[in-house]
């Protein structure tokens, strides 16, 4: 019943095209962290299908591939993060989805709700969480799930601390020196159908900003590029450049010039 949420993919080699990789190589941290990178420079974060072409959101793998791969557009976490596991898993990687939760500006309780997919890899007798589905100051690379100990992932560091028996806290240095909890998740492997039901509710209740509230994001290497509501943010070498985004023909403009979008 529930296949097409665990099926193969159309053409592996495809899909590393439209990241920019011509190579497939052997597992690796190098090839994973080249992996990481390269999805987030390429293919955006975004819901536009949820607040501009108001289009069903699917989670089976022909579809997610269509729309990513052969569409050229973006998605969510829980497209974006279920598409790149089933490419690494392709690629030999022993890789699992696991829950997670966005904490960033929150009070860490055990009340937050469930509404982010992440990855977890199994690399080299180490675990590592990657992701290319945040749509914020996500780690550039794989962070190994290494507790209290600070990491530098290109230009940003980050630490993971345990929260309780079941959860685990990844945070962010700030420009102050301050960290600041972005992210927890759990290191159990979970099913692809289980996010059905949360993808529902993130692309549709009133109560989840992603179903009413536009927001893109992609990396550059040398910044980011992101619409927030009718906001669009250009970060480029430390510089930072906001402009209001002006009607709808404004909106389709910088959705392809800055996020190769189509609508």
């Amino acid at each position: 019943m529930f296949e097409k949420y665990y099926s193969p993919l159309p053409d592996a080699d495809a899909y590393l095209r439209r990241i920019g990789i011509t190579e497939k190589k052997e597992p690796s941290l190098d090839f994973l962290n080249e992996l990481i990178y390269a999805h987030q420079t390429h293919v955006p974060f975004e819901n536009v299908s949820q607040c501009v072409t108001h289009e069903e959101v699917c989670l089976e793998i022909d579809y997610l591939y269509n729309k990513i791969v052969v569409n050229k557009r973006g998605g969510y976490c829980f497209e974006l993060n279920c598409l790149f596991q089933t490419l690494l898993s392709e690629l030999g990687f022993t890789a699992y989805p696991v829950f997670a939760k966005v904490v960033m500006g929150r009070e860490l309780t055990s009340r937050i709700p469930i509404l982010h997919r992440g990855t977890v890899v199994h690399l080299e007798n180490d675990y590592y969480y990657c992701d290319v589905g945040f749509g914020g100051a996500m780690p550039a690379g794989a962070l190994i799930v290494d507790e209290d100990t600070p990491h530098q992932i290109k230009n940003d560091c980050y630490k993971i601390t345990r929260f309780d028996d079941k959860w685990l806290t990844i945070h962010h240095m700030n420009k102050t020196g301050s960290w600041e909890p972005m992210l927890q998740f759990s290191n159990e492997p979970q099913e692809n159908i289980y996010y059905m039901p949360l993808s529902v509710y993130g692309s549709k209740s009133e109560n989840c900003p992603f179903s009413h509230i536009l927001m893109v994001n992609i990396r550059r290497n040398n910044g980011s590029c992101s619409i927030n509501d009718r906001t669009f943010t250009l970060r480029e070498n430390g510089n930072i450049e906001r402009v209001d985004i002006k009607g709808e023909v404004d909106l389709k403009e910088k959705l392809k010039k800055y996020f190769d979008i189509s609508i």
